[in-house]
């Protein structure tokens, strides 16, 4: 009877365990999730990371923390988009595509390396780019002149509202020929969509205990104390009434 009270309980407070744990997000990169899981254990999240059975790597967090980690991470910009490669776009096996079907996917291309590229600047959330041209007409000459859209939200801890002429450069320089004046950059702070509760101030008492280690241990002890009393006091009227 006492084995089966033991197991009981100890099967019990597993499930317990595992049902207060919930999956964040999966099939990350190895940097990806040392970055995401840096980042929730700085805010005081519990985080954890598993390998899955794809290889991969899956996030795993508190339930009662879900939201707050999802926002935590929403204004920092993960998880982080997947850009295509040269490889990706260009395939060695690939046939022969027509010159406007190259020209989509060269500014494609062009567009991916330029949103990489504004990624990897501090309290970029969002980063967006789009080229807009208009296929050359019979004679090969070009009839209106290419433009570039570019959306970037930050997070309203970091300014980058002055960072527009530096933004203006990078694309210059990342497409060529193209003229500052066909370049229009938009840039908007996000918005807090969650503000985590601030903690409730713990009883005098309990600062106490915790600042008293001789006495927090006493506590413990009493409590295992009790607790083996039941325990054997359940087992002795068991074994009284069988």
């Amino acid at each position: 009877m006492s084995k089966n009270f033991v197991a009981g309980c100890l099967l019990a407070f597993s499930v317990l365990l595992a049902g207060c744990h919930v999956t964040l997000y999966s099939d990350l990169s190895e940097y990806e999730a040392n970055q995401m899981l840096a980042l929730l254990m700085a805010n005081q999240i519990d985080a954890a990371k598993q390998k899955d059975k794809a290889g991969g790597l899956t996030l795993q967090i508190k339930k009662s923390q879900f939201v707050q980690a999802v926002e935590i991470l929403r204004q920092n910009g993960y998880p982080r988009s997947k850009y295509a490669s040269v490889m990706d776009v260009f395939p060695s096996n690939q046939l022969i595509t027509s010159p406007e079907q190259e020209r989509a996917k060269m500014n494609f291309l062009k567009e991916q390396q330029i949103e990489a590229m504004l990624m990897n600047i501090d309290g970029v959330i969002v980063a967006r780019v789009s080229i807009g041209s208009v296929p050359p007409d019979n004679l090969g000459l070009e009839t209106i002149k290419p433009t570039i859209s570019v959306f970037v939200k930050y997070s309203p801890a970091t300014n980058l509202s002055t960072w527009q002429g530096q933004i203006r450069d990078l694309v210059r320089q990342g497409v060529p020929g193209i003229q500052d004046d066909s370049i229009s950059v938009v840039m908007v702070p996000a918005t807090h969509r969650y503000t985590p509760l601030q903690p409730k101030a713990l009883p005098s008492w309990w600062v106490r205990l915790l600042q008293n280690p001789i006495l927090f241990g006493g506590m413990v002890l009493l409590f295992v104390a009790m607790l083996g009393s039941a325990v054997g006091f359940s087992i002795w009227q068991t074994r009284r009434t069988s």
